[in-house]
């Protein structure tokens, strides 16, 4: 009986996005809400903050734009300094090592490039949402 409430405990994987208001939001907002076993919260930028949006929400997985005013790089290191951090995906225009370099130092999991690796990003998220749907070994079966 514990076999099936831990293998259907897992129903969806929630995603948050924290994205420069533009068209490519707008794409991204809809294209992940397509992908079956997402759940798409959306941060936009105001005085509460994406941090505490996090900390909060507890997503599975944030994806960060890169070009966020202020920088999304010390947004990145704040929320793997918490407690059971997300998974981190982070997005630019900019795809040169140094951008990738310096998103992996700060903490990103991932890097996509948000206007050539869209599709790599979906990939991705399909594979991260199986990884959380298997069940979790370490919980004890009752065998």
């Amino acid at each position: 009986m514990l076999d099936t409430a831990v293998s259907s405990y897992r129903l969806l994987m929630n995603v948050f996005l924290i994205e420069e208001p533009d068209a490519l939001r707008h794409r991204l907002l809809e294209d992940l809400a397509a992908i079956e076993g997402i759940d798409i919260g959306f941060c936009a930028l105001d005085e509460d903050g994406p941090l505490w949006k996090i900390r909060v929400m507890k997503p599975d997985v944030a994806i960060i734009d890169l070009q966020l005013p202020g920088g999304a790089l010390p947004l990145i290191r704040a929320i793997k300094s918490t407690p059971h951090p997300p998974i981190v995906i982070a997005l630019s225009s900019c795809s040169s090592i140094h951008y990738r370099a310096a998103s992996h130092h700060a903490g990103a999991d991932f890097f996509f490039d948000k206007i050539r690796e869209l599709d790599r990003l979906y990939e991705a998220l399909a594979v991260l949402k199986i990884e959380l749907e298997a069940p979790d070994e370490s919980w004890p079966t009752g065998a």
